[in-house]
């Protein structure tokens, strides 16, 4: 999977899909997602993150909190979609812990609309 730049109604949204990828992949992509965000002005970025599929252990949320921190300068909002009830318990910890705008969500579209609002000011 990879990278990229998607369109949504008037915005742009970095697409990070790490479905179905080994872990190792993964963490490939996910450098590849600090890589593109970090060319970006400070809080402009909208990012969404697709999870599903990929097993979860320890190494990764460690990654996944080192690139969470790589992004922040730039990031606005951040969406997930893909995790399970158990990643989803960690993921609102870690969303707590940061103080980020981040949202977790069963579909794509929904997260996509989720950062068009937060691009509008309506979350």
């Amino acid at each position: 999977m990879s990278v990229e730049i998607i369109s949504y109604k008037d915005i742009s949204i970095i697409y990070t899909n790490l479905s179905g990828l080994a872990k190792e992949e993964g963490f490939e992509v996910l450098q590849g997602a600090v890589d593109v965000i970090s060319q970006y002005p400070p809080k402009s970025v909208y990012s969404l993150i697709n999870v599903e599929g990929i097993k979860i252990n320890s190494a990764f949320i460690d990654e996944i909190k080192r690139v969470g921190k790589s992004n922040a300068p730039y990031v606005k909002g951040t969406a997930a979609v893909g995790l399970t009830s158990m990643t989803k318990l960690i993921a609102r910890t870690m969303i707590k812990f940061t103080g980020r705008k981040a949202e977790l969500f069963d579909t794509v579209e929904d997260a996509k609309e989720w950062l068009y609002l937060v691009h509008m000011g309506e979350k």
